[in-house]
């Protein structure tokens, strides 16, 4: 399954999202890319 590339995520919430939620952004981005980087390393450690 192709996964959406995070420019592509962060691009359309940054211009979707209202003003006043946008002060959340970069605590979700950096979660979203703490997520990606720990199913990497568990995909690694599995294969």
């Amino acid at each position: 399954m192709p996964a959406l590339p995070h420019e592509v995520m962060r691009a359309a919430l940054e211009h979707h999202m209202p003003e006043r939620n946008k002060k959340f952004l970069p605590l979700n981005f950096q979660s979203l890319e703490a997520g990606a980087n720990f199913a990497k390393e568990h995909l690694k450690q599995t294969a």
